[in-house]
């Protein structure tokens, strides 16, 4: 059996979930925090270097912008799982929470290592209830 997510097709093997990607996520924001962190750096080996007050307001500015990324980084590399193949005996628990959008309705697999899958499914198309199933 097979469902179709906005982004994944998941399929119910004998003994695991599949899930393939239909289509890349956008991975910007963590090159835009990169640069961020770079420019950061340059800024404030600038201050070294003359010692003046004024060449540290861009690195602290810079630093102070980029810490927005730092949860979204902390969740990319520690709570989500990326697997391609989930075992059935790796999931603990199924939740499904409807977003503020609307639009969407979103399932999350937590498994064994405390790690989390998330699922997002068109509301409309009533298939998260099926999934769940």
């Amino acid at each position: 059996m097979k469902f179709y997510t906005i982004d994944t097709e998941i399929s119910f093997k004998q003994k695991y979930l599949e899930n393939t990607k239909l289509k890349e996520t956008d991975t910007y924001w963590f090159f835009y925090f990169i640069v961020l962190i770079g420019c950061a750096i340059w800024s404030f080996s600038i201050y070294i270097k003359n010692k003046e007050i004024g060449e540290l307001i861009p690195a602290i500015l810079f630093f102070i912008y980029s810490l927005k990324f730092f949860d979204k980084i902390y969740k990319y590399l520690f709570v989500y799982s990326y697997k391609k193949y989930i075992n059935y005996t790796e999931i603990i628990s199924i939740t499904k929470k409807d977003l503020d959008n609307k639009i969407e309705t979103e399932v999350v697999l937590t498994l064994k290592n405390k790690r989390k899958r998330l699922f997002t499914f068109r509301t409309a198309e009533n298939v998260a209830d099926q999934f769940i199933d």
